[in-house]
Protein backbone atom coordinates (compact mmCIF):
# COMPACT_ATOMS: atom_id res chain seq x y z
CA UNK A 1 0.00 0.00 0.00
CA UNK A 2 1.22 3.51 -1.05
CA UNK A 3 1.61 6.20 1.38
CA UNK A 4 -1.60 8.25 -0.35
CA UNK A 5 -3.48 5.30 0.17
CA UNK A 6 -2.12 5.04 3.71
CA UNK A 7 -2.77 8.90 4.38
CA UNK A 8 -6.52 8.19 2.65
CA UNK A 9 -7.34 5.07 4.84
CA UNK A 10 -6.63 7.04 7.97
CA UNK A 11 -8.49 9.89 6.87
CA UNK A 12 -11.33 7.38 6.16
CA UNK A 13 -11.33 5.74 9.10
CA UNK A 14 -11.22 9.18 11.35
CA UNK A 15 -14.23 10.31 9.02
CA UNK A 16 -15.99 6.98 9.79
CA UNK A 17 -15.43 7.49 13.16
CA UNK A 18 -16.63 10.81 13.29
CA UNK A 19 -19.58 10.05 11.35
CA UNK A 20 -20.11 7.32 13.65
CA UNK A 21 -20.00 9.56 17.08
CA UNK A 22 -22.25 12.34 15.77
CA UNK A 23 -24.57 9.65 15.07
CA UNK A 24 -24.44 8.73 18.85
CA UNK A 25 -24.11 11.78 19.99
CA UNK A 26 -27.25 13.00 18.18
CA UNK A 27 -29.25 9.81 18.99
CA UNK A 28 -28.07 10.16 22.66
CA UNK A 29 -29.62 14.18 22.59
CA UNK A 30 -32.86 12.79 20.54
CA UNK A 31 -33.18 10.32 23.56
CA UNK A 32 -32.66 12.76 26.32
CA UNK A 33 -35.29 15.06 24.08
CA UNK A 34 -37.35 12.84 24.02
CA UNK A 35 -37.17 11.74 27.96
CA UNK A 36 -37.56 15.46 28.89
CA UNK A 37 -40.47 15.75 26.84
CA UNK A 38 -42.51 13.00 28.29
CA UNK A 39 -41.93 14.38 31.91
CA UNK A 40 -42.67 17.79 30.63
CA UNK A 41 -46.29 15.84 29.29
CA UNK A 42 -46.53 14.24 32.03
CA UNK A 43 -45.72 17.07 34.34
CA UNK A 44 -48.11 19.16 32.55
CA UNK A 45 -50.76 16.83 32.92
CA UNK A 46 -50.45 16.71 36.59
CA UNK A 47 -50.73 20.77 36.74
CA UNK A 48 -53.48 20.43 34.59
CA UNK A 49 -55.27 17.75 36.63
CA UNK A 50 -54.35 19.96 40.00
CA UNK A 51 -55.96 23.02 38.38
CA UNK A 52 -58.94 20.85 37.40
CA UNK A 53 -59.17 19.51 41.23
CA UNK A 54 -58.56 23.13 42.46
CA UNK A 55 -60.95 25.10 40.70
CA UNK A 56 -63.89 22.27 41.36
CA UNK A 57 -62.54 22.50 44.61
CA UNK A 58 -63.50 26.42 44.54
CA UNK A 59 -66.42 26.00 42.90
CA UNK A 60 -68.03 23.58 45.10
CA UNK A 61 -66.82 26.00 48.26
CA UNK A 62 -68.36 28.80 46.43
CA UNK A 63 -71.38 26.68 46.44
CA UNK A 64 -71.63 25.49 49.56
CA UNK A 65 -71.16 29.34 50.63
CA UNK A 66 -73.91 30.62 48.49
CA UNK A 67 -76.04 28.14 50.01
CA UNK A 68 -75.11 28.53 53.58
CA UNK A 69 -75.72 32.23 53.36
CA UNK A 70 -79.00 31.63 51.30
CA UNK A 71 -80.00 29.36 54.54
CA UNK A 72 -78.82 32.11 56.87
CA UNK A 73 -80.99 35.26 55.23
CA UNK A 74 -84.16 32.58 54.81
CA UNK A 75 -83.80 31.59 58.96
CA UNK A 76 -83.09 36.00 59.71
CA UNK A 77 -86.41 36.18 57.62
CA UNK A 78 -87.85 34.13 59.14
CA UNK A 79 -87.15 34.71 62.79
CA UNK A 80 -87.82 38.83 61.59
CA UNK A 81 -91.49 37.98 60.50
CA UNK A 82 -91.88 35.93 63.49
CA UNK A 83 -90.74 38.64 65.85
CA UNK A 84 -93.02 41.05 64.40
CA UNK A 85 -95.61 38.92 64.13
CA UNK A 86 -95.30 38.43 67.93
CA UNK A 87 -94.85 42.08 68.87
CA UNK A 88 -98.22 42.70 67.06
CA UNK A 89 -99.98 40.54 68.82
CA UNK A 90 -98.72 41.92 72.43
CA UNK A 91 -100.10 45.12 70.46
CA UNK A 92 -103.09 43.66 69.95
CA UNK A 93 -103.77 42.46 73.34
CA UNK A 94 -102.55 45.67 74.79
CA UNK A 95 -104.78 47.90 72.62
CA UNK A 96 -107.70 45.19 73.48
CA UNK A 97 -107.12 46.08 77.36
CA UNK A 98 -106.94 50.01 76.65
CA UNK A 99 -110.34 49.10 75.14
CA UNK A 100 -111.98 46.87 77.33
CA UNK A 101 -115.93 47.54 78.41
CA UNK A 102 -116.37 48.90 81.67
CA UNK A 103 -118.10 45.59 83.62
CA UNK A 104 -114.78 43.89 82.19
CA UNK A 105 -112.29 46.45 83.11
CA UNK A 106 -113.92 46.44 86.34
CA UNK A 107 -113.26 43.05 87.25
CA UNK A 108 -109.96 43.55 86.38
CA UNK A 109 -108.99 46.19 88.20
CA UNK A 110 -110.76 45.06 91.08
CA UNK A 111 -108.46 41.94 91.42
CA UNK A 112 -104.87 44.07 90.18
CA UNK A 113 -106.19 46.41 93.30
CA UNK A 114 -106.70 44.05 95.70
CA UNK A 115 -103.51 41.93 94.62
CA UNK A 116 -101.38 44.93 94.79
CA UNK A 117 -102.16 45.96 98.08
CA UNK A 118 -101.27 42.34 98.99
CA UNK A 119 -97.88 43.14 98.18
CA UNK A 120 -97.50 46.08 100.15
CA UNK A 121 -97.12 46.31 103.69
CA UNK A 122 -99.01 47.97 106.44
CA UNK A 123 -102.80 48.98 106.16
CA UNK A 124 -103.37 52.51 104.30
CA UNK A 125 -103.40 52.21 100.31
CA UNK A 126 -103.30 55.16 98.20
CA UNK A 127 -104.60 54.11 94.88
CA UNK A 128 -104.26 55.48 91.33
CA UNK A 129 -105.59 54.64 87.62
CA UNK A 130 -107.09 56.43 84.33
CA UNK A 131 -109.91 58.42 84.44
CA UNK A 132 -111.95 55.47 83.90
CA UNK A 133 -110.40 53.02 86.74
CA UNK A 134 -110.28 56.17 88.87
CA UNK A 135 -114.43 56.26 88.84
CA UNK A 136 -114.93 52.58 88.84
CA UNK A 137 -112.37 52.17 92.15
CA UNK A 138 -114.69 54.67 93.58
CA UNK A 139 -117.74 52.24 93.24
CA UNK A 140 -115.87 49.07 94.84
CA UNK A 141 -115.55 48.39 98.20
CA UNK A 142 -112.17 47.00 98.52
CA UNK A 143 -111.65 47.64 102.09
CA UNK A 144 -113.72 44.59 103.69
CA UNK A 145 -111.86 42.05 101.12
CA UNK A 146 -108.77 43.26 102.44
CA UNK A 147 -108.97 43.76 105.86
CA UNK A 148 -110.07 40.12 106.24
CA UNK A 149 -107.02 38.75 104.12
CA UNK A 150 -104.13 41.12 106.19
CA UNK A 151 -105.98 41.15 109.28
CA UNK A 152 -106.38 44.06 109.71
CA UNK A 153 -108.39 47.01 109.30
CA UNK A 154 -107.68 48.57 105.75
CA UNK A 155 -108.19 52.53 104.74
CA UNK A 156 -108.17 53.02 101.06
CA UNK A 157 -107.88 55.85 99.06
CA UNK A 158 -108.65 56.43 95.16
CA UNK A 159 -106.28 59.46 94.52
CA UNK A 160 -107.90 62.18 92.84
CA UNK A 161 -104.63 62.59 89.84
CA UNK A 162 -104.96 60.08 87.19
CA UNK A 163 -102.71 58.17 84.97
CA UNK A 164 -102.53 58.09 81.23
CA UNK A 165 -102.28 54.16 81.23
CA UNK A 166 -105.07 51.33 82.30
CA UNK A 167 -104.32 49.03 85.07
CA UNK A 168 -103.09 51.14 88.39
CA UNK A 169 -100.35 52.12 90.84
CA UNK A 170 -101.02 51.04 94.64
CA UNK A 171 -98.71 52.60 97.13
CA UNK A 172 -98.26 53.01 100.96
CA UNK A 173 -99.56 56.18 102.50
CA UNK A 174 -96.37 57.49 103.03
CA UNK A 175 -95.07 56.63 99.65
CA UNK A 176 -92.29 54.34 100.35
CA UNK A 177 -93.78 51.33 98.45
CA UNK A 178 -95.15 50.93 95.83
CA UNK A 179 -96.36 48.55 93.26
CA UNK A 180 -97.37 49.17 89.24
CA UNK A 181 -100.29 47.15 88.11
CA UNK A 182 -100.80 48.73 84.96
CA UNK A 183 -101.35 46.89 82.03
CA UNK A 184 -98.38 48.03 80.17
CA UNK A 185 -95.83 47.18 83.06
CA UNK A 186 -97.55 43.69 83.83
CA UNK A 187 -96.95 42.64 79.97
CA UNK A 188 -93.64 43.86 79.71
CA UNK A 189 -92.61 42.26 83.23
CA UNK A 190 -93.92 39.44 81.43
CA UNK A 191 -93.03 40.09 78.33
CA UNK A 192 -90.51 36.60 78.17
CA UNK A 193 -93.37 34.51 79.25
CA UNK A 194 -95.83 36.02 77.15
CA UNK A 195 -93.72 35.65 73.83
CA UNK A 196 -92.79 32.13 74.43
CA UNK A 197 -96.78 31.83 74.84
CA UNK A 198 -97.57 33.28 71.95
CA UNK A 199 -94.80 31.41 69.90
CA UNK A 200 -96.13 28.20 71.45
CA UNK A 201 -99.81 28.96 69.99
CA UNK A 202 -98.87 30.37 66.50
CA UNK A 203 -95.83 28.26 65.86
CA UNK A 204 -95.58 24.98 67.68
CA UNK A 205 -95.82 22.69 64.64
CA UNK A 206 -92.67 24.19 63.12
CA UNK A 207 -89.24 23.81 64.29
CA UNK A 208 -86.93 27.28 65.13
Amino acid sequence: MSEDQKVQHIVDKISADADEKAEELISEAKSKSKEIEEKAKVKAENRRNEIIKEAEKKARQEKNKVIANAKLDAKKKKYRVREELIEKVISRVLNRAQNLEDDEYAKILKNLAIEACRQLPGNEFLLKSDEDGRKLLQEMSLEDKLSDSKDMQVSITIEDSYISERGIIASTKDGVASVDKTFRNIVSRNRKNIRKEINKILFESESI
